[in-house]
């Protein structure tokens, strides 16, 4: 399969012995491969350029990780929209925050998602005369699809607070962040009058459904959000791309050596 795909004139000879015809082809390959250095140069760029230009940062089932932040495709399609109030009612009836919740629903490139599926987007404000931050959310039903977290940019609220860090349920249908550290200290939350950076989940899935957001502190607003459904998107990973390149240029280059055995041996004789 390799020879056919990048070396077409090298074919395993059938009027040979097996071992002997592999052998030959093994070193067809090789050298070929070597005269076209360009092309495997070329092939190793492709590799380390793709799809890894945005940072990733992977959730798995029961895991937390410290958020990053990572920038949304400048060319990216928003393919849906949807504004929903936040209002944090306590088991006393008394308002504790309200705001506003902005969920939108992209097709970024593979430079950028490198899952190769949808890209779910939230960003949080909070009212001026809230009494209290707003400290956590909750988004639901993103079940077995593979899922990176990131927060982007100020967005359509001009937010300037990003999360600390994002977390995943052990059934991995619940995704969190949180705005309050451990400290309680280096962050408040999203402040009354401010709102969130833009909070970033970039699957594999094909399509999207309406799904739900919690916004938690001392009360809970549960609103309506989007959330992935569908097929899942495969696409190669970039650790894969780099071992293919490695091992074409191992082969060429042992390729290479080995006929250059055969032919001092050669002149020798």
């Amino acid at each position: 399969m390799l020879s056919a795909i990048l070396v077409p004139s090298c074919r395993l000879r059938e009027d040979l012995p097996c071992n002997v015809a592999r052998y030959r082809l093994f070193l067809c390959i090789g050298s070929t491969l070597m005269k076209r250095r360009f092309l495997l140069l070329a092939i190793a760029m492709l590799a380390t350029a793709s799809p890894i230009a945005a940072k990733a940062d992977f959730i798995l089932s029961g895991q937390s990780v410290l958020a990053s932040a990572s920038v949304l495709d400048p060319g990216a399609t928003l393919l849906d929209s949807l504004s929903q109030p936040l209002s944090g009612v306590d088991a006393l009836g008394d308002v504790l925050f309200s705001g506003e919740v902005l969920s939108r629903v992209y097709q970024e490139d593979l430079a950028h998602n490198a899952l190769g599926g949808l890209t779910f987007v939230v960003e949080l404000k909070n009212d001026s005369f809230s009494q209290d931050s707003l400290y956590r959310g909750v988004w639901r039903s993103f079940g077995a699809y593979a899922v990176s977290v990131n927060y982007g940019g100020p967005g359509v609220y001009g937010g300037t607070i990003k999360p600390i860090s994002f977390d995943r349920s052990l059934n991995g249908k619940n995704i969190g962040f949180d705005f309050l550290p451990p400290d309680m200290i280096s962050n408040n939350g999203v402040l009354p009058g401010m709102a969130s950076l833009q909070l970033m989940l970039r699957t594999n899935a094909t399509g999207y459904m309406l799904g739900s957001l919690a916004v938690i502190n001392g009360a809970t607003s549960t609103e309506k959000s989007f959330a992935p459904t569908g097929q899942i998107r495969t696409v190669p990973e970039p650790g894969s791309i780099s071992l293919l390149v490695t091992g074409v240029l191992t082969i060429g280059t042992l390729g290479l050596r080995s006929r250059r055995r055969l032919q001092k041996k050669s002149n020798n004789s």
